[in-house]
């Protein structure tokens, strides 16, 4: 899950399931326009989410460009 806050208020803004599995963690964030990439621990897969309505728009699976870049 992702919690996002109020930055002037210091409260809970909105609350994001990212990954089924509940002990999955979010490793990175990054924002692009008006959207957020997820990256979790341990998974080859990149979640894409609307910054403003958190809506979940994509996944990629970097898996076989991982496995081409280590030449396994």
């Amino acid at each position: 899950m992702f919690y996002s806050y109020h930055s002037t208020r210091n409260e809970k803004y909105n609350v994001i399931e990212v990954h089924p599995r509940k002990e999955n963690q979010v490793r990175y964030l990054s924002t692009v326009d008006d959207g957020v990439w997820v990256s979790i621990r341990l998974d080859t897969t990149l979640r894409l989410y609307h910054a403003k309505t958190y809506q979940h728009l994509q996944n990629l699976d970097i898996e076989p460009f991982i496995t081409k870049m280590l030449g396994i």
